[in-house]
């Protein structure tokens, strides 16, 4: 599954994340074939999906890094102002692309999304494919 599967958790009981948020940091753990895993990122970035989500209203960071240690993941960093800038990029026909690369490469995903609040950062941790 996807980013776009796992963005309603963010949501508290009374339909929205608290006032106190100061910005959503995102981490996504992509995992796949090495050689799969390589195309992957690089089609992400060639297709132009990438710099269309960086210039998305409420877009602070949009990264894509590999590991040192892992030659079979690649891990995003995505960091948005607000709930609203993220369902702008639930809604968006580049999610809707990266969704099909995703399941081109056969690739697997987790997420940790990171609230960053006034009083501290609070983590919460997602396997994306379990949702």
């Amino acid at each position: 599954l996807s980013l776009h599967d796992a963005l309603p958790i963010l949501n508290n009981k009374e339909g929205g994340i608290s006032a106190a948020i100061m910005s959503i940091v995102i981490n996504l753990y992509y995992e796949g074939d090495q050689d799969a895993i390589r195309q992957f990122a690089d089609e992400i970035e060639k297709s132009g999906i990438s710099d269309r989500i960086r210039s998305m209203k409420g877009n602070l960071r949009h990264e894509y890094f590999y590991s040192l240690n892992r030659s079979d993941m690649v891990l995003l960093m995505s960091e948005w102002t607000d709930e609203e800038s993220i369902k702008g990029l639930r809604d968006s026909d580049d999610l809707k692309a990266l969704n099909a690369l995703i399941r081109k490469y056969r690739i697997r995903s987790t997420s940790q999304m990171f609230l960053n609040e006034e009083d501290g950062l609070i983590q919460h941790t997602y396997n994306l494919d379990d949702l």
